[in-house]
């Protein structure tokens, strides 16, 4: 069962990482995230996307699955998909407007299924116009990944 994460209430006082990219959250613990997943991915921290594997020739590199650019009408919505180890956390943070749907927030930690493939909604809400970019990244694998969302105006025709 694939982990979600659910809003959670982070005091900005004691934990600044839950409300900026560009702060660094604290070091990925691979054994507590084992314990609990559902707890990792409960919190939408930014700064997790950049949280990735050191690059190394027997480190897998985090692999997209299916499309990195999207067209989306406002109201709609796409699913995000990569692939790392199985089981393992994915996180992925908007650098525009637009909400993921499973936490209402512009960042969110998904867990892997057994195929090692993490998938999140992400959903374009009003307001949201031009281009969105995402980042993805995990932490039991080198790279990151880009996804583009591009705000159509109107509905898109079948």
């Amino acid at each position: 069962m694939s982990a979600i994460a659910l809003p959670v209430a982070l005091d900005p006082q004691k934990r600044p990482d839950a409300y900026a990219p560009t702060i660094t959250p604290a070091a990925f613990d691979i054994a507590s995230y084992h314990r609990d997943p559902v707890a990792y991915c409960s919190e939408a921290v930014p700064g997790r996307c950049w949280q990735v594997a050191q690059p190394s020739p027997t480190t897998p590199l985090l692999a997209v699955v299916g499309a990195t650019a999207f067209s989306c009408p406002v109201g709609q919505s796409v699913v995000l998909r990569a692939r790392t180890e199985p089981g393992a956390p994915l996180s992925i943070t908007s650098f525009g407007l637009g909400v993921f749907p499973a936490n209402g927030q512009t960042s969110i930690s998904v867990q892997a299924d057994a195929e090692g493939v993490a998938s999140a909604e992400f959903g374009i809400t009003t307001g949201t116009a031009g281009n969105v970019n995402l980042t993805a990244g995990s932490p039991v694998r080198a790279g990151t990944l880009q996804f583009l969302v591009h705000v159509v105006e109107g509905k898109l025709q079948p």
